[in-house]
């Protein structure tokens, strides 16, 4: 644990001018608002600086292990004596504490100068939490993305299978959830005989995007572990464990979505 703590600090204090930034970015949209009459550009100058900050955790996470391992740099952590479970964990870790902490630094000048009568977006506690949420989704997407984009390894054919499967279970766990709700529309549901599916839709969704992110993290940290600093091991032990925990968590949204809503 003290290992992974240390190399999470490492990564920190690299990217440190990054909260900064963020914090930076917040003021700008928080000022926006304050100075001008109509509102009219406040809304787009905190979606513009926020999807800024999605792009810049997605560029973190392709930097924090697909960088290093492809360039060779990898191997320094290698030469010590740490587990490479303990290399990933702690730059995931030292990634995400980045990326959150940025994101909350870059909304926390709005939240403070929000007013009820203005029309500022992502200020309030539900859209905090979804802007963060996509931050780490990000983060998440740009790890993958960072192993995979430079392998030139033939196990890309199982990422496209994989990355298909994946993405035909989650269109036919939504189409399990529309049909539900038109199976309510069709009976004529009363808002209260409807709110407790609303509820459980709510929570399925809820439990299988941070099932997935977890899923995510999990893969890159077993595949950095497995594989060290060879990019076809990493590459092959990374799409062996993503896509199937993937299909795995499918299969299960599915199943719920079929019995377990009405």
């Amino acid at each position: 644990m003290i290992g992974v703590l240390r190399i999470a600090r490492l990564e920190l204090a690299r990217r440190w001018t990054l909260w900064p930034v963020g914090l930076g970015l917040g003021l700008v949209a928080a000022i926006v608002p304050m100075v001008e009459r109509d509102n009219r550009f406040g809304d787009t100058c905190m979606v513009g600086v926020v999807v800024l900050a999605w792009i810049m955790a997605f560029a973190i996470g392709m930097s924090l292990l697909g960088r290093p391992l492809h360039d060779g740099r990898l191997a320094f952590f290698f030469t010590r004596p740490v587990h490479g479970v303990t290399i990933a964990a702690g730059k995931v870790i030292g990634g995400l504490v980045l990326v959150v902490g940025m994101q909350a630094l870059l909304l926390a000048p709005a939240m403070l100068t929000y007013r009820p009568n203005a029309s500022y977006v992502l200020t309030d506690y539900d859209g905090m939490l979804f802007a963060i949420g996509m931050t780490v989704v990000f983060l998440a997407a740009g790890l993958v993305v960072g192993i995979l984009a430079r392998s030139r390894s033939r196990w890309f054919i199982l990422d496209a299978i994989g990355g298909t499967t994946a993405a035909l279970l989650a269109v036919a766990t939504f189409a399990q959830i529309n049909q539900a709700q038109r199976y309510a529309e069709l009976d004529e549901w009363t808002w209260q005989q409807a709110r407790p599916m609303f509820e459980r839709i709510e929570i399925l969704l809820g439990s299988l995007a941070i099932s997935g992110i977890f899923v995510v993290f999990a893969a890159v940290t077993i595949a950095i572990a497995i594989g060290r600093t060879d990019r076809d091991r990493v590459h092959r032990s990374l799409a062996i464990t993503l896509w199937s925990s993937l299909a795995v968590l499918g299969v299960i949204g599915i199943a719920f979505a079929h019995w377990g809503l009405v």
